[in-house]
């Protein structure tokens, strides 16, 4: 019992796993680590203590200990995935353990955060998460080259040397007021710019405190006084004179469309992203319990705040019953057709030339509050809120980026039709950011026909869209970012997720060499000086006899 008073310490216990990875730090073949909080017997024994989770540095509080040693290690081996077990005997009021049975006097308040494992109660790990901070983006990017020679091919005679653009400006949404605010100050100090950001009003407090963490690390480390700044009283006129100054190199440019918009007419260089609006189409052969999984996953995730997050599910009729079936079991709400009016009032403005966004105070809140605000009664044990729509009416407010636990519930007949039904969503709202796919078999010719003809940058397999869109957790094919471009479907300059080469001017010195001059004896024997350069541009040759003087080594 490892934070007992006759049993290891956290310290010892974290010691123990520093060791373990250190030892096999070089093993590719170890890819995680489970830290467990193991039974610790009945509570009437005096020797046992009771393992508790919340916000204190107690020695019994596994939530804080957990966190503490998953620092540690990933300080030894950033590369491995930490997972954290819950409380898996945590006393419940009026619970008799040695007879097994329950109080029926005990109320839901005093029982919501107890379970006998962590399977049984999810609430309190979502009210009190372990985080193991910002380690994840700057994990990824902290091998890259960005400073000098980045990069040199003697064959084809080609150096490459990189210089920082110059000042950024960072335009920060409300919608990820700190996690935004701490990627792209990362991004400045590793490709040595300077960036001054304009904060939402709604989030300057945090935004800036987010923005000051990293600019008091850096300037520890050695990093130029003031190369992070920020708009200290926001406003529409301080931005938009931020904007338009022809001092900048660039402006990072998340936010909602008007802000973005703004920015691709300042005048300056602007890397921007468009409004999200995905939508993950479940196929017919899909894992229907990992595709509801997932998809609740992330609605959950940040009250479907995401950018990134499914804001409609296109299902195929065939499973189309099961799934919403399975939905409503894991805390999904299947919303009676008459009250959609009153959240549709509440919930979405129409702007011009746009369709329909939140009002201000809905993103990010919880479908128990929405719903309440709107006047409609749900379950107290409901939280994703689902509204059946018609292919045909597409462009109407529920159709929209939700910004929260909402989401569109569409029917397909076949592949084609859910190809359709995806298509005209991003269509009308979040060209090219994100779209998903629930399939059975990820090598089905099917996925590639879908990527092909759905006009986003990003295509999601088998995965949250909310968690797997800002890359590198659910996936190795994309840089973990949050800020992701949607291409020129979005109006935007980029169609991939942002990172540090997209912040760095590039030179490229390229040395002479002479083209192909073939001498030819006999006919299939080939002479030329450098002329290994040419065997990457051979039509079918697949092998080659190189004969070289004694200088060559290889």
């Amino acid at each position: 019992v490892w934070y007992g008073p006759n049993g290891f310490t956290t310290q010892d216990w974290i010691d123990g796993w520093t060791w373990f990875v250190n030892e096999y730090k070089n093993d590719d073949t170890i890819i995680a680590c489970d830290l467990k909080n193991e039974p610790h017997g009945k509570f009437s024994q005096s020797e046992k203590v009771s393992a508790k989770w919340d916000n204190s540095t107690d020695e019994n509080n596994w939530r804080y200990a957990a966190s503490r040693c998953g620092k540690a290690i990933l300080a030894i081996n950033p590369n491995l995935l930490i997972m954290v077990e819950g409380i898996e005997e945590t006393p419940r009021p009026g619970f008799d353990y040695n007879s097994g049975t329950q109080d029926p006097n005990a109320t839901e308040d005093q029982l919501k955060y107890y379970g006998d494992w962590w399977g049984g109660n999810l609430r309190l790990a979502g009210d009190l998460p372990v985080d193991l901070g910002v380690e994840f983006y700057s994990n990824a990017i902290k091998n890259d080259k960005t400073v000098g020679v980045i990069s040199e091919n003697k064959v084809a005679g080609s150096v490459e040397i990189a210089s920082p653009l110059g000042v950024l400006a960072g335009i920060v949404p409300t919608t990820n007021p700190t996690s935004t605010a701490i990627f792209k100050s990362l991004l400045t100090a590793k490709t040595r710019n300077a960036i001054v950001f304009a904060f939402h009003p709604q989030a300057q407090k945090f935004s800036s405190h987010a923005a000051k963490i990293v600019y008091d690390a850096a300037i520890e480390a050695g990093a130029p006084e003031d190369f992070i700044q920020w708009i200290e009283v926001p406003s529409l006129d301080m931005t938009t004179a931020l904007i338009q100054n022809r001092g900048l190199a660039t402006i990072l440019a998340t936010g909602g469309p008007g802000m973005v918009n703004a920015a691709l007419k300042s005048g300056n260089p602007s890397l921007g992203v468009g409004a999200g609006n995905g939508a993950v189409y479940v196929d017919a052969t899909a894992n229907i319990e990992r595709a509801v999984e997932d998809l609740l996953l992330s609605k959950r995730f940040d009250n479907g705040m995401i950018c990134a997050t499914e804001n409609s599910a296109v299902i195929d009729a065939s499973v189309y019953d099961e799934f919403i079936a399975k939905m409503q079991e894991q805390g999904a709400y299947m919303v009676p057709k008459k009250d959609y009016k009153a959240i549709e009032s509440f919930v979405f403005v129409e702007r011009a030339g746009e369709g329909f966004g939140v009002t201000g105070p809905v993103a990010g809140r919880s479908g128990q509050w929405i719903a309440e605000q709107a006047g409609v009664k749900v379950p107290k044990d409901k939280d994703v809120l689902l509204f059946e729509l018609d292919k045909k009416n597409i462009g109407e407010a529920l159709s929209s980026e939700k910004l929260s636990p909402l989401l569109s519930i569409y029917k397909a007949e076949t592949r084609e039709e859910g190809i359709e039904i995806v298509r005209s969503l991003l269509a009308y709202q979040g060209a090219g950011h994100n779209a998903a796919i629930q399939i059975g078999a990820m090598d089905d010719p099917f996925v590639k026909e879908y990527g092909e003809k759905v006009e986003a940058s990003r295509i999601l397999v088998n995965q949250p869209d909310s968690i797997g869109g800002v890359g590198d957790i659910y996936t190795d094919a994309m840089r973990p970012s949050l800020t992701l471009g949607t291409g020129s479907w979005g109006k935007n300059s980029l169609s991939h997720n942002l990172s540090t080469y997209d912040l760095l001017n590039v030179k490229t010195v390229a040395k002479r060499r002479n083209r192909p001059q073939w001498v030819r004896l006999p006919k299939e024997i080939y002479y030329e000086k450098n002329a290994i350069s040419y065997l990457q541009e051979l039509p079918h040759v697949h092998k080659a006899f190189i004969v070289a003087d004694p200088g060559v080594e290889f």
